[in-house]
């Protein structure tokens, strides 16, 4: 073996780092043991695995990951709709256009897996609780 396969190399930016060295010269990163090494590329390892194993899941089942995908443009509507129908009690409009725009959304969410699927839902569960709290009051 050269000198040069001797020497150990930074494991965050590359930079020659001598024997005793703790802590990387150029960046600060703390150098770790062949034993630490290991443990930690064991444990990025699992939970790489763990990672693609949920995303295969979560695809088997019908889940989608919500915060990578853009969201539905109805489903957004929809819960602000519902939103709406709470603060502006006095327009019976809002209720009806949350059911009706969450229901779209609902259905493009679950044919196109976007994400927006809990807004729509919840803008249903709103227009229908806004419905309910004014059909009781006649």
């Amino acid at each position: 073996m050269t000198e040069e396969n001797k020497q150990k190399h930074c494991t965050q930016c590359g930079s020659l780092i001598s024997e005793g060295d703790k802590f990387c010269g150029d960046c600060g990163a703390k150098i770790l043991n062949e034993e630490q090494t290991e443990k930690v590329e064991d444990v990025n390892s699992t939970i790489k695995e763990v990672d693609d194993e949920m995303s295969t899941n979560s695809n088997k089942i019908g889940c989608f990951n919500e915060t990578k995908q853009k969201k539905d443009g109805f489903a957004k509507i929809g819960l602000a709709f519902g939103i709406l129908s709470i603060f502006l009690w006095e327009f019976s409009i809002f209720p009806i256009l949350a059911i009706v725009f969450s229901g779209l959304g609902i259905s493009r969410t679950i044919k196109k897996q976007n994400a927006g699927l809990s807004m729509a839902i919840w803008g249903i569960i709103l227009g229908i609780l806004y419905l309910a709290v004014r059909i009781s009051e006649l």
